[in-house]
């Protein structure tokens, strides 16, 4: 199970507004940060978590910063792509066919440093990857909306509840099974993104409810049950916190990938 994602450092998914993407705009004309150097390659991953990365689909890889490092291991385009641009998978379509193929040479390596040796921040991180792309992979996108399916949490009959907290000082984290909103209480648009992380769609808050203290445990879809295991997601939120995932179809800020290539070789 990973560590917890603290509430301050939680990296959301972004809401796109509708505008071209090039990998060289930036809000002033200064020239944008890059890599000074940087290697793509065919991942050398070992098999097993080279399976894991091919069952994953457009699963998000790690992306490790270290100073003027970045690395990211064994991604294939979609997951560089959401890296570069910080959003969740059902965000990024229009991928052509040849690079969704479980095949190896559809999942790559990247090891690059910044200019100068300087520290970038998250975000000139992201910039500099967007500039990578765009210049090894001839990547091409734009900003648009789409229609498709998504939750609303609402409330269900009689609700909504708020279990206390089995330790009102514990911070507010997250982690696949369980959230614990107590210290500080989790807003419902937060809770809203913790919870797309799970289901894989968009999630709409419109309970119209403000932030509340509460534990809310769960079963995780990849993990086995015991006898004590807590229930499904979709059931514990009506039985924990009386309010429900309702489905829905809405317009979800998307990443469409008009054009991209093979890399370039090193």
């Amino acid at each position: 199970m990973p560590a917890a994602v603290r509430l301050p450092a939680l990296i959301a998914c972004a809401l796109l507004a509708i505008a071209p993407i090039s990998a060289h705009q930036r809000n002033d004309i200064s020239k944008p940060p890059r890599f000074e150097v940087a290697s793509i390659k065919q991942t050398a991953a070992p098999a097993a978590q080279l399976a894991r990365v091919v069952s994953l689909g457009c699963g998000l890889p790690l992306f490790e910063r270290s100073g003027s490092r970045a690395a990211v291991n064994a991604s294939n385009v979609c997951g560089l792509i959401r890296v570069a641009y910080n959003v969740a998978d059902y965000q990024v379509v229009d991928i052509p066919a040849e690079f969704t193929k479980a095949d190896v040479a559809n999942v790559f390596d990247l090891d690059a440093r910044a200019e100068g040796g300087t520290t970038p921040t998250l975000d000139d991180a992201r910039v500099m990857l967007q500039t990578l792309l765009a210049e090894r992979f001839q990547l091409q996108v734009h900003r648009d909306v789409r229609e498709m399916p998504i939750y609303a949490i609402v409330p269900a009959k009689g609700g909504p509840k708020w279990p206390a907290c089995a330790n009102p000082s514990a911070p507010t984290s997250y982690v696949p099974g369980r959230i614990i909103s107590c210290t500080p209480p989790l807003p419902m648009t937060r809770f809203a993104q913790f919870l797309s992380r799970e289901t894989g769609r968009a999630v709409l808050d419109k309970t119209g409810l403000d932030a509340h203290t509460f534990e809310l445990h769960w079963l995780p879809e990849s993990a086995e049950a015991q006898p004590d295991s807590p229930p499904s997601l979709f059931t514990a939120i009506q039985e924990q916190l009386a309010l429900k995932l309702e489905p829905q179809r809405g317009s979800v800020d998307v990443i469409v990938v008009d054009h991209v290539e093979r890399p370039t070789p090193n």
